[in-house]
């Protein structure tokens, strides 16, 4: 039997095994029932359906909710993983699919067309679009109070978050050798912690290693120090020996990939470890 059959097959039986509504959307017999047979498909709706979604309603994650890479890594443990293929998820039956960007651009729609809701996260561009996204997500696992109470706790945290009287300039470095610009996530989050973004052009690029030879910040924030230190990245530009002095003689943040691979409610360590460093 050809994919292309063995997909439509697998379409029939899930629509049929849901009631449908007129436009389309899978319904559930009581709308008010939370989610029982929840699926992720990638490392950012894991964190999400991990962190709000009650275990035994989780029935698979994305096999990198157990990578270092991971916040709620330990979370995950003894959960079944699913690679996001259409006939992978249509097997398990799900009630519900979080996703990301696993499955690729058109999973949502195919989900739907079998009667499966589809929970987007979305993607953010600030800490309050974060906050955002806490609530919707909590809202749509079913666990719409934790999500007001984590925004809640993560908003007092960053009121008092006090800025530095002398403004420190601070270089984001990740271990392959980028670094992060103005209009950047990563620019945003130096500016809530109090800090001003060495490098002021606009976007992701690689380390400016002739504007470090001329000047160079207060601080660097290096992300990914663990592959660093593994030595993983043996050809990136932080082996220059131009951002290896730096790294001696300026201050320097290790920031954990699982806390700045996704845009998460956890952000909130890192800015709150940046104030610190800024204030110091």
């Amino acid at each position: 039997m050809n994919r292309a059959l063995t997909y439509a097959l697998i379409l029939f039986v899930a629509a049929c095994s849901q009631a449908v509504t007129p436009d389309g959307m899978s319904s559930k017999a009581d709308p008010t029932d939370k989610p029982k047979r929840i699926i992720s498909l990638d490392l950012c709706a894991d964190q999400y359906v991990l962190k709000f979604a009650e275990r035994e309603s989780i029935l698979a994650v994305s096999p990198e909710a157990n990578l270092p890479i991971s916040y709620m890594r330990d979370a995950a443990a003894g959960i079944q993983t699913v690679r996001p293929l259409p006939e992978n998820i249509l097997n398990l039956q799900p009630d519900l699919v979080v996703r990301t960007y696993g499955g690729g651009p058109n999973a949502a729609q195919f989900f739907e067309r079998a009667g499966i809701p589809v929970l987007n996260v979305g993607w953010t561009a600030t800490m309050d679009d974060v906050f955002a996204v806490v609530e919707r997500m909590a809202d749509g696992l079913g666990e719409a109070e934790k999500g007001v109470e984590l925004r809640s706790s993560l908003e007092k945290r960053l009121a008092a978050i006090k800025p530095s009287s002398e403004p420190k300039t601070a270089l984001y470095m990740t271990a392959s050798g980028y670094t992060s610009g103005t209009g950047t996530f990563i620019d945003h989050i130096f500016q809530k912690a109090g800090l001003q973004n060495f490098v002021q052009t606009a976007g992701w690029k690689s380390l400016p290693l002739e504007e470090l030879t001329i000047e160079q910040p207060d601080l660097v924030a290096l992300a990914y120090h663990e592959n660093l230190d593994k030595g993983l990245e043996t050809w990136s530009s932080t082996r220059n020996p131009i951002v290896t002095r730096m790294m001696t003689d300026k201050p320097t943040i290790s920031l954990d990939g699982a806390i700045v691979s996704c845009s998460g409610w956890y952000l909130v360590d890192v800015i709150e470890t940046l104030s610190k460093a800024a204030n110091s």
